[in-house]
């Protein structure tokens, strides 16, 4: 099953993909450069996962039930 939606209102904005740490890593300024390539175009998706205690100690619950949803897995993951 996929997800779609027709439209989203987003303000056409000029933002540089250069980060404005000089020091930033080749990771950082690839992630700049890549958020600011689907800006507009994209949505990317991101899941915040209980660690530990929750959920019975299935740490794959949550992205496990996107999965079984969506059949993706969501981008990003925030363990706490």
């Amino acid at each position: 099953m996929e997800s779609k939606f027709d439209y989203a209102d987003m303000p056409d904005l000029k933002i540089d993909p250069a980060t404005c740490d000089a020091k930033a890593t080749s990771e950082t300024k690839a992630l700049k450069g890549y958020l600011t390539d689907v800006y507009g175009n994209k949505v990317i998706s991101g899941q915040q996962e209980i660690y530990g205690g929750g959920n019975d100690g299935n740490m794959e619950l949550e992205f496990d039930y996107i999965y079984n949803k969506t059949g993706k897995y969501p981008a990003k993951r925030l363990l706490l």
